[in-house]
């Protein structure tokens, strides 16, 4: 398994664009995935200066309906003609940031459920060749304080996002096991929990954003409440890559907690197992 960073928020060593987003690139044997696309078309710039074909993508998985995951959708339709995506239901439902006033729209282009290649997807969805899709996952003991801001639902009726359109990919190949989440509004420790309980055993490397830094305000979980999630994650036995809405500083927590388990993608890194 092979995968590449297209699209974060973070530089790397490369000249890339650069977005306040995510889009990851995945090969395995059989398959071409594009997990999430970022905001806007920089993930298509980003795959050409990387050698990346996206026309060869088989395979879309779209992690959750925020724009900042599935923004450059569009963009990936018209430059690959083949690849079905697959998305939760509700993923094309309104979604609202309130941490602004009035509330801001976070999601997608409704039309797009339309466009002929969305595939709605159950919890345990099979994709073929060692691919499955997870929403299930047990309820979150550490629920970001983020998660209060984001809403859905149509203007002065807003409720609470329960983020049932969040999906993670696990993917199986060759004896090892990868779990590739997008935010984890879920929380990354249920979400583990959840891939653990069908693989029989916690997979080995887990990719992904850890939901722990707040965008909007700029501001990143109180470091007790990230130490409470980096020894639970601790007791995993994962190895772990995160990025995007983890945030640097909670990272730098993590990291003193998970010592050499624990790393940072930027947009342009590279992750074989």
């Amino acid at each position: 398994m092979k995968l590449t960073v297209l699209v974060e928020n973070t530089p790397g060593g490369k000249p890339l664009d650069i977005r306040h987003g995510l889009s990851l690139y995945l090969e395995t044997g059989a398959r071409r995935v594009l997990f999430d696309a970022g905001p806007d078309d920089a993930f298509l710039r980003n795959a050409q200066a990387l050698g990346v074909d996206i026309g060869s993508v088989d395979t879309f998985v779209l992690s959750h309906g925020h724009y900042d995951h599935g923004g450059g959708l569009p963009a990936f339709l018209q430059a690959n003609q083949k690849a079905k995506v697959y998305a939760r239901p509700g993923a094309f439902d309104p979604h609202w940031n309130r941490a602004v006033d009035p509330p801001r729209m976070n999601g997608l282009d409704a039309a797009l459920a339309d466009c002929g290649r969305v595939v709605p997807c159950g919890d345990g969805y099979s994709l073929g060749d060692g691919l499955t899709l997870l929403s299930d996952v047990p309820q979150n003991p550490f629920p970001p304080s983020a998660n209060a801001t984001l809403c859905t639902g149509e203007p002065g009726a807003l409720a609470a996002d329960p983020f049932t359109h969040e999906q993670s990919l696990l993917v199986q190949e060759g004896g090892r096991a990868m779990l590739v989440a997008g935010c984890a509004h879920r929380g990354i420790v249920p979400i583990i929990q959840a891939a653990t309980a069908r693989l029989g055993r916690a997979p080995d490397a887990v990719v992904g954003g850890f939901h722990l830094y707040n965008p909007t305000l700029r501001r990143a979980e109180p470091e007790a409440f990230v130490t409470q999630v980096a020894q639970a994650l601790a007791g995993r036995g994962c190895r772990y890559y995160t990025c995007h809405c983890t945030g640097e500083q909670a990272y730098g927590t993590l990291r003193r907690t998970l010592l050499g388990r624990i790393s940072y993608l930027h947009t342009g890194d590279c992750l074989t197992l």
